[in-house]
């Protein structure tokens, strides 16, 4: 695909999807609007562009797949990839595709459970919850994002969660 026809779908998909996705076709770089990450897309070695309808929510959303069998889809969440379970392993409830909304709902009930419930002990899902938002963290930094920032913040959650000690039956 050419960069410019690549360019062309892109600026368009995110011009009638305002407030999710923003698109600089100078440098090739899409921002989400929700995290406020940037990422600069290698246009040139996109394998394809496909609009696709989207039957739980209505509207469309764009998947972009590179050459190497990287995917990264701009919907109404934002801007959305797989997550990676390498550092996991399998996880019952991980859906397909995750976003940056989805870390940050996951660390926000994570937080208020082991903040504001301290004294109790930890449960599997609060361990299943930690493990979400790992895969959800490998899974972008695999599509090219920096995520130091929500590393810091799943680091700290995690040195709460072993202060309570190791959930019942692990």
């Amino acid at each position: 695909m050419e960069r410019a026809e690549a360019a062309e779908r892109i600026r368009r998909w995110c011009a009638a999807h305002p407030g999710t996705v923003l698109f600089d076709p100078t440098d090739g770089k899409v921002f989400d609007v929700f995290s406020g990450k940037t990422l600069e897309l290698d246009l040139g070695a996109l394998a394809a562009i496909e609009e696709r309808d989207n039957r739980e929510v209505g509207g469309t959303y764009l998947v972009l797949t590179w050459e190497d069998g990287r995917a990264l889809v701009l919907a109404s969440p934002g801007l959305a990839f797989a997550p990676d379970t390498l550092h996991t392993g399998p996880l019952a409830s991980l859906p397909q595709a995750v976003a940056f909304r989805d870390f940050a709902a996951v660390t926000g009930k994570l937080r208020h459970i082991l903040e504001d419930h301290p004294d109790e002990a930890p449960t599997r899902e609060e361990v299943d919850m930690a493990m979400f938002c790992i895969a959800v963290l490998d899974g972008a930094r695999r599509v090219g994002f920096v995520v130091d920032r929500e590393e810091g913040e799943l680091d700290e959650l995690l040195g709460l969660l072993e202060r309570r000690g190791a959930p019942p039956g692990s």
